[in-house]
């Protein structure tokens, strides 16, 4: 296990200036890791380092369990191939970003609504299903305005409360 001490100047930025929120009242973070040479021991050691994390469940972060995206734990969800929908992938985003979540899939769907830059747990984008003839067909569990309708939305100093291609215009 690596600790990677958090608080100090981490505490005074608020958990919603950035997308990473993990800051006041984190004393660390902990990165589990585990390293082998034997591949036929590959399931031993994945088997152990999961009962470590489960062990230390109530030593950590609750409600979600946080977890920080540079040390993707792909044991929380995955993409499926591109077509993800909002309420799948808020199950590891929300552990990632928090309540920031929402607000990155609004700059996805602005910024890639094809949702082509992806990985296995990247943001998608609201529009993440597409027909055969290229025509985006609405991902509708996500329960928010089409993106020309986004309200309260802020990218750093920006706030977009008009039409979101005509802000990305200004740039």
């Amino acid at each position: 296990m690596l600790f990677v001490p958090y608080g100090g100047r981490m505490d005074e930025v608020s958990e919603s200036t950035i997308p990473f929120p993990h800051r006041a009242g984190n004393l660390y973070q902990i990165h589990y890791m585990v390293n082998w040479d034997e591949e036929e021991a590959s399931e031993r050691y994945i088997n152990w380092i999961r009962r470590l994390y489960s062990y230390m469940a109530s030593y950590v972060s609750k409600s979600p369990r946080a977890a920080y995206i540079n040390y993707r734990d792909l044991d929380i969800g995955v993409n499926n191939k591109g077509n993800t929908s909002y309420t799948q992938a808020s199950i590891w985003g929300r552990k990632y970003f928090k309540n920031n979540f929402k607000r990155l899939v609004q700059v996805k769907t602005m910024v890639d609504p094809t949702n082509f830059f992806r990985n296995e747990q990247s943001i998608p984008s609201i529009y993440s299903r597409w027909t055969k003839n290229g025509k985006p067909i609405r991902t509708m569990n996500y329960g928010h305005p089409p993106p020309n309708k986004f309200k309260d939305l802020r990218i750093g100093k920006y706030d977009v409360t008009t039409d979101p291609i005509d802000h990305l215009r200004a740039f």
